[in-house]
């Protein structure tokens, strides 16, 4: 008898769990960005061509050009500097574009890019 209400309650407890770990997945899910996103560049990002930036997570960074444009930088991997970064440089190539093939220099560390996407920019806060 005690077997059958172990066995019942491992039923019922990993039950819920299942149950929890599948809300969480369509969470996420629902955060994805869509896979038909296209790819932009940001030009002379080397000669001054980014006007700000702003971190929203670990492996997330907004940045906006000259012309007031947003852009949402994903990195390779999550980084634990980017949160709280006083400064960031810009890894460009040769033509001085940041896209995919850049990265970015965090306290000395340079952290490739994933995708470059457009964006609406920081939500802002009311003070």
């Amino acid at each position: 008898m005690r077997y059958l209400i172990l066995i019942v309650w491992l039923v019922v407890v990993g039950t819920a769990i299942g149950w929890l770990g599948l809300a969480a997945a369509e969470d996420d899910a629902r955060r994805v960005e869509p896979a038909d996103a296209p790819e932009l560049s940001i030009p002379f990002a080397n000669r001054g061509g980014i006007r700000d930036w702003v971190a929203v997570d670990d492996s997330t960074l907004l940045v906006q050009d000259n012309f007031r444009k947003w852009y949402k930088l994903r990195l390779v991997a999550p980084t634990r500097h980017l949160l709280h970064a006083e400064g960031i440089g810009f890894v460009t190539g040769p033509s001085g574009t940041l896209d995919n093939t850049g990265a970015l220099a965090v306290r000395g560390h340079k952290y490739p890019i994933a995708s470059v996407t457009a964006s609406e920019g920081p939500k802002r806060q009311r003070r």
